[in-house]
């Protein structure tokens, strides 16, 4: 079995809608991201890997955290259910106190 680090690009800090289209914006974030997921994870299979962990190497707006952690949550109900998943965090994020609890369950 295979550990995959996949790393999102800074660039998608402007996929981060505020206001009303925010849920919107997100939950389409999250069905885009779940799709190319598992494109990716197919592919792998189709080559004969079997993945079974992966790492979400993203640098999350650390006042973004609690909207990212749903979406890690929609993704592992999707492309990467059944898979241990880590995501990679940074100084900042350690720093907010419900750090673990966002992520608990994903």
């Amino acid at each position: 079995s295979l550990a995959v680090v996949v790393r999102i690009e800074d660039a998608l800090h402007r996929a981060w809608r505020d206001g009303d289209d925010a849920a919107r914006g997100d939950s389409a974030l999250a069905a885009q991201l779940d799709a190319r997921l598992a494109a990716l994870l197919a592919t792998v299979a189709r080559a004969g890997g079997r993945v079974a962990e992966v790492q979400l190497d993203y640098d999350c707006p650390a006042r973004r955290l609690a909207r990212w952690a749903a979406v890690v949550r929609r993704l592992t109900g999707g492309a990467l259910a059944g898979r241990t998943v880590w995501v990679t965090s940074v100084p900042a994020h350690l720093a907010d106190a419900s750090y673990g609890a966002r992520y608990r369950g994903a």
